[in-house]
């Protein structure tokens, strides 16, 4: 079916230009002077495959999203988000408080997935949008990212020489190249295809095809789908701040190793898990452990409590 316009995510110039309702809902958190970008998403219908386990058999639903207006400021983002201008919800995330930003593309239908910590807690709101506006959203994305990296150009990176992501498979290497920052330079930069559980062929992939960048500001890991019969075409960049880096652990394993990267507090942290062949997870973990964590940081007393991905 055709679509408008209207089915667009679009840039709103100035607060005059959204619906009173929405307007209000911003004042409180955000001056006009310091919005850098505002962005509107209309209600999205998507298509998404549902499974029921009992009787092994799937099927397609629709199901709509919220619209949600977005503005990046200096130091913070907020959502406006609602099914009609009377019942508006508003989320406030302070730039020093986030500790992951996803954009997932699968064909026609993109999304920004932000983490952050509230109240000691992680919170999470995944943003859909049709593929055509991505390019609005990133730049969103990118006001943010560059905010974040004036605070997080850690001196034990700077000082590591710059390397290069020229011996990655071209997607990545363009996603890559997207994903940095115009003056962002790799400390590290590690390729690993994905990687299947020993034995028959058949058997299940541990972890889909991964480039894992370290710059001194932030972690980046880009990666599309563990291989299945059906191919989404996923392709996913996810950026953690440095700065929020708590520990790190290696667990080996007899086919691969897992390393967690804990975010955020201490005591509930957001945790990343990428299992890794051997020697790039020994390489990735030292370039966290010695370059990025301090030596005396304190780390809870089980830290190998079930990962999220």
């Amino acid at each position: 079916m055709r679509r408008g316009m209207e089915y667009f995510a679009r840039v709103v110039q100035t607060l005059d230009d959204l619906p009173a309702p929405i307007r209000d809902a911003l004042a409180p958190y955000q001056a006009a002077e310091r919005i850098g970008l505002l962005v509107f998403v209309p209600p999205q219908e998507l298509f998404a495959a549902a499974y029921k386990q009992r009787f092994r058999r799937s099927w397609l639903e629709w199901r709509w999203t919220p619209h949600r207006t977005l503005a990046f400021g200096a130091d913070e983002i907020t959502v406006v988000e609602g099914t009609t201008d009377d019942d508006l919800c508003v989320i406030h995330i302070r730039l020093p408080d986030l500790l992951e930003i996803a954009m997932t593309t699968v064909l026609l239908y993109t999304s920004v997935e932000l983490t952050w910590l509230a109240g000691g807690r992680v919170e999470q709101i995944s943003i859909e949008f049709n593929s055509v506006s991505r390019g609005l959203v990133e730049r969103g994305v990118t006001w943010v990212r560059a905010a974040l990296a004036v605070h997080e150009n850690h001196l034990g990176l700077v000082e590591q020489p710059v390397v290069s992501y020229r011996h990655f498979p071209f997607k990545f290497f363009n996603y890559t190249w997207l994903s940095l920052l115009k003056d962002e330079h790799p400390r590290l930069a590690i390729y690993e295809p994905a990687i299947r559980k020993a034995g028959r062929r058949w058997w299940r992939y541990y972890s889909p095809n991964r480039a894992v960048v370290l710059t001194p500001q932030c972690l980046i890991v880009v990666e599309d789908e563990i291989p299945r019969l059906v191919n989404s075409y996923r392709i996913a960049q996810r950026f953690f701040p440095c700065g929020q880096i708590r520990y790190v652990t290696l667990t080996p394993q007899p086919d691969v190793t897992h390393l967690t990267v804990a975010l955020g507090s201490v005591q509930s942290p957001h945790m990343l898990s990428l299992p890794l062949l051997g020697p790039q997870a020994d390489q990735l973990y030292m370039a966290l452990e010695h370059w990025l964590i301090n030596p005396g940081q304190e780390q809870p007393s089980d830290p190998t409590a079930d990962p999220q991905q």
